[in-house]
């Protein structure tokens, strides 16, 4: 959540398959501690929100230990989401 705790930054799903088997033409394949991972942008990155935020960020997912992990944000950039992605053991 951000600092006044309205709005969601990022969110995380875990489970033993994927939610979603769609593919995704533009996607970019990562390494999350030694793990193939495949980010996609948005397709509205970078074009001003309602609340006149930026859209940033995407969607990540990976499989960890026999865990598939998603994670989505339009506000926290890809950088960023790589950073958490990496945090988690």
């Amino acid at each position: 959540m951000d600092s006044d705790d309205k709005y969601l930054q990022i969110s995380i799903k875990q489970g033993k398959k994927p939610f979603n088997k769609e593919l995704h033409i533009n996607e970019e394949q990562v390494n999350i501690n030694g793990h193939k991972g495949f980010f996609v942008e948005w397709g509205n990155s970078g074009e001003l929100e309602k609340r006149g935020e930026v859209v940033t960020g995407g969607l990540l997912r990976w499989i960890q230990e026999g865990t598939y992990i998603e994670m989505h944000s339009s506000r926290i950039s890809r950088n960023k989401m790589l950073e958490v992605a990496r945090s988690i053991k």
